[in-house]
């Protein structure tokens, strides 16, 4: 049976963490949240998280799909996350100006305001991760290199670390359990969004618009956001891989 989702073989976080297993996990160097993190990225999208089957309507070929870790802090499981977020927001949003207000305190304050898109900015930063896979280059003899952007000339270097360096470094970007990037005030809140928004476009004499992944099944988005259907049966190349039922966890087949 094929395997549908297995790792890339290019380097990945997943290979840098599993190096120093030993070192993090098996000395009690990580918190409770940071240990659950370092686990999920390890077992993502392997048989320790748990498959399921994929079965072709058409000619009946089938293919284990492995499941997400859907942590926050996996380099693989934010970026439709970061999409269908971005699109939800941008239509709550008033047909008016927006700033985005970026401020240090308390030792000094310098605002930047930019005008219109603020939305994708945020999108992008607050469902990144630290590091993503395409940024690793190699990992070899126990060093990591990676690209990265120096914002006082913009130019994109490379950086090589020790293993150990480079986990410790990531293993501080891991937020506790409970902490919110995101907080919605004033007429963004909750409490206001079916109220006083409402209010709000009704005065701006504007329509509301429905985000155009509302109400689609997981196959339509996923076919969306990727350009094409991820579903297609490449044996046959007319049928659809259909989810059958889900497999326990257990070892690599």
């Amino acid at each position: 049976m094929e395997t549908a989702n297995s790792r890339n073989c290019g380097a990945e976080l997943s290979d840098i963490l599993g190096s120093q297993k030993g070192n993090f996990l098996g000395r009690g160097r990580l918190c409770a949240d940071q240990a659950k993190a370092y686990n999920d990225i390890l077992d993502c999208r392997t048989a320790k998280m748990g498959s399921h089957t994929l079965t072709c309507d058409t000619c009946g070929k089938s293919r284990v799909s492995y499941n997400s870790c859907r942590n926050r802090h996996c380099p693989k499981c934010q970026y439709v996350r970061q999409l269908l977020w971005v699109e939800k927001l941008q239509c709550r949003l008033l047909p008016v100006r927006y700033f985005h207000v970026v401020f240090t305190i308390p030792e000094f304050l310098k605002p930047l305001f930019y005008l219109n898109q603020v939305v994708s900015y945020l999108g992008r930063y607050t469902h990144r991760v630290a590091i993503s896979n395409s940024r690793i280059q190699s990992v070899e003899d126990g060093t990591v290199k990676f690209r990265w952007k120096d914002y006082r000339d913009r130019k994109t270097k490379i950086m090589e670390l020790p293993c150990a360096e480079f986990t410790r470094r990531f293993m501080q970007h891991v937020l506790p359990s409970g902490f919110y990037k995101i907080r919605y005030y004033g007429i963004m809140s909750s409490a206001n969004s079916k109220t006083k928004m409402e209010d709000c476009f009704r005065l701006l004499k504007a329509a509301r618009f429905i985000s155009f992944y509302e109400g689609l099944s997981t196959y339509e988005i996923l076919e969306e956001i990727l350009g094409q259907d991820p579903f297609r049966c490449l044996g046959c190349e007319t049928g659809k891989m259909m989810y059958g039922l889900a497999e326990g966890k257990g070892t690599d087949p």
